[in-house]
């Protein structure tokens, strides 16, 4: 049995919708909380698979934790040593926060590779070297990364690249020891500045928030706290890159535009009709007709999670335009899908030209998140009714996105597929 949706395409949006909590904040801030080691109430979490996948590994470690509506409280009290080699490590990326959080709670960590979407080669190098610079012995054997530390040292890190996952990993093994440690070319994205932000309340001492310098000082003071995560931008870039091909007029709520500027600044260049406000924007059916370059990166530069969705929405262009992906070399492979859809294109090395397309209905299949949301604007905006399959990618990060669609008119059905 596989689960799809069927979308009747081409309807015209209408109306308000409201973007979730952050994913990839709530992920990091989840796994942080276990340093508490008490209560921690969490609210905005979204109610998405990778949520849902963490809480299952939570409970195999005896962590206990109401989930209702978007409200999480965590007890971490009676927390266990185990080896993380459960199937829902395989899941996800974002479990190897796991590196950090056990190091700084029990000393020692054994947690089978990290899992996730299949967008290109996403090494651990940076993580192993940060976190052996502050006193670990890390080793890989087979499918494992086994870890201990016997005493934290301070030290300066050097990042090669301003990698988010290894700056959060670092931040969780260090924050609550006697070290004092710099991060040099530390991430920048709002969701590290969100972490932070959460640490510092649960007692760290962290400066440089937001910057490309953090140091954190000793600390070992911690708090149970109540927090709120931030919006999820690139479910906010989503919906606006939708109502951008779609909509009549549709509003998006809680869109952060400090976190999106470099969305926005492109859309702009586009001539495309919206209105942005302080908590939200106003999005009207746009017709594209300028070429236009676009070139992923780290934050503040557009944003490589929100580039498949751009691609996706620049067949509808009236020129070629060209997007260069400096992150991850797989990011193109969802195009193979778009081209059953008629889709026209060129890629050389890293970068893909897009051209001019009539989109055609067809039954295709998404084979990562972003991609998957990519796609599914495709169906929305093709003529005729399309099946997109293998929609657990799409799951793993947009909370209730068939209900939320259908509420703005979308013409889109949730079916099981007999294989």
């Amino acid at each position: 049995m596989i689960k799809g949706y069927k979308i009747d395409g081409n309807k015209p949006l209408k109306g308000i919708i409201k973007v979730q909590g952050c994913k990839n904040s709530a992920l990091a801030i989840i796994t942080a909380s276990l340093l508490c080691k008490d209560k921690v109430t969490l609210y905005n979490i979204p109610r998405i698979a990778d949520v849902f996948a963490l809480l299952n590994i939570l409970k195999q470690i005896n962590v206990t934790y109401t989930f209702n509506k978007n409200t999480l409280k965590i007890n971490s009290k009676n927390i266990e040593y185990k080896p993380l080699v459960m199937d829902e490590i395989k899941d996800f990326r974002a479990s190897y926060y796991f590196l950090g959080v056990f190091l700084s709670l029990f000393s020692k960590v054994e947690i089978l590779i990290p899992g996730g979407c299949k967008i290109g080669n996403r090494p651990l190098d940076l993580h192993i070297k940060g976190l052996e610079k502050i006193g670990a012995s890390i080793v890989i054997k087979e499918d494992k990364i086994l870890g201990a530390i016997d005493k934290y040292r301070s030290n300066i890190i050097d990042l090669d690249i301003a990698s988010v996952g290894a700056t959060i990993n670092i931040l969780l093994a260090a924050s609550f020891h006697n070290t004092y440690i710099i991060i040099n070319n530390a991430a920048k994205e709002p969701e590290v500045v969100d972490l932070v932000s959460f640490l510092n309340q649960m007692g760290c001492n962290i400066k440089g928030q937001g910057s490309s310098k953090l140091e954190v000082f000793p600390s070992k003071t911690i708090k149970k706290i109540k927090y709120k995560i931030m919006y999820d931008r690139i479910v906010a870039g989503t919906f606006l890159l939708y109502g951008m091909l779609l909509s009549k007029k549709l509003v998006i709520k809680n869109f952060i535009y400090r976190d999106n500027a470099a969305l926005i600044n492109t859309l702009k260049t586009l001539n495309v009709k919206m209105k942005v406000k302080k908590k939200k924007v106003i999005v009207y059916k746009s017709i594209l007709s300028k070429t236009i370059d676009i070139t992923t990166g780290v934050f503040p530069n557009f944003p490589t999670d929100l580039q498949q969705i751009m691609c996706a929405s620049l067949f509808f262009n009236k020129k070629p335009s060209t997007i260069k992906e400096t992150l991850f070399e797989n990011r193109f492979m969802f195009l193979k899908q778009i081209k059953k859809m008629n889709g026209k294109y060129l890629i050389k090395d890293n970068k893909v030209t897009i051209y001019p397309s009539k989109i055609k209905n067809n039954n295709i299949v998404c084979e990562d998140l972003r991609g998957g949301a990519a796609l599914l604007l495709c169906c929305l905006a093709a003529k005729g009714t399309s099946v997109l399959t293998n929609i657990k990618y799409i799951e793993r990060g947009y909370e209730d996105i068939v209900k939320n669609l259908r509420k703005i008119g979308a013409s889109i059905d949730e079916i099981c597929i007999i294989e």
